[in-house]
């Protein structure tokens, strides 16, 4: 039976392994993977994937599409119009068409559009084992590292493609797991996934702004993606 000292040698083994850079045999990755893996086991009472560094916002299932802030908007009781005008977040005139669009339903359908597309454009974990040609004992290790992010919806986990690199020798984004770090658990993968191919003012490459995928893949730090998702906290 897996203790917590086993999982926190573990921990220990892959932190060192990080820090200087050291290439893990498969045989300690695959031991590293089960204790990790096996390490929510202890909590499943709560959350199984509590203590998965590479599962956002520890394992919550966003199975079905969030409801909308927007959603508040036709509740009076909530929010009214003063105090949302007053926040800053509308003007009167925004305010008033945003309700028209809520009424009309299109917010709804967008933010549905863009969960399908989330949904679409991930695998599942034999799919993601099979593109990196590596043994599901290693994809669980990378997942429990943070170097792979997966989110989960209907109680299954899903690895966004976004993630993934066609450049030879690196398969996966580098700098991966500062960013999956920083990701707000408030933030869903929809919304994940729209902030990684957007192009931002603060990241640009010969003074062109880039989405965070291109930002990565070109080498570039991570700390100026973290800022700005450390920014959605304020």
């Amino acid at each position: 039976m897996t203790t917590r000292l086993d999982i926190a040698r573990a921990r220990a083994r892959v932190a060192l392994a990080r820090l200087t850079g050291e290439v893990l045999p498969d045989d300690v990755a695959a031991r590293a993977a089960m204790d990790i893996s096996t390490a929510p086991r202890l909590t499943r009472a709560g959350n199984p994937f509590v203590g998965v560094a590479g599962v956002h916002a520890r394992g919550r299932d966003f199975g079905t599409p969030q409801p909308a802030v927007p959603d508040l908007l036709l509740d009076q009781a909530a929010l009214s119009d003063a105090i949302l005008i007053e926040s800053g977040v509308f003007t009167a005139s925004t305010l008033a068409a945003a309700k028209a669009r809520v009424a009309r339903g299109e917010l709804h359908e967008h933010i549905r559009q863009n969960w399908k597309r989330a949904l679409d454009e991930s695998l599942i974990e034999p799919a993601v084992a099979a593109r990196l040609g590596i043994s599901r004992a290693k994809l669980r290790w990378m997942l429990g590292v943070g170097d792979l992010f997966a989110f989960v919806a209907n109680a299954e986990l899903h690895y966004p493609t976004w993630q993934f690199s066609n450049a030879p020798g690196h398969p996966v984004l580098p700098q991966l797991s500062r960013l999956v770090e920083a990701f707000p658990e408030g933030l869903n993968p929809a919304s994940i996934l729209g902030f990684m191919t957007t192009p931002h003012s603060d990241t640009r490459v010969n003074g062109r702004p880039v989405a965070p995928i291109e930002w990565l893949a070109a080498g570039q730090d991570a700390q100026p993606l973290v800022d700005i998702l450390e920014s959605y906290l304020l």
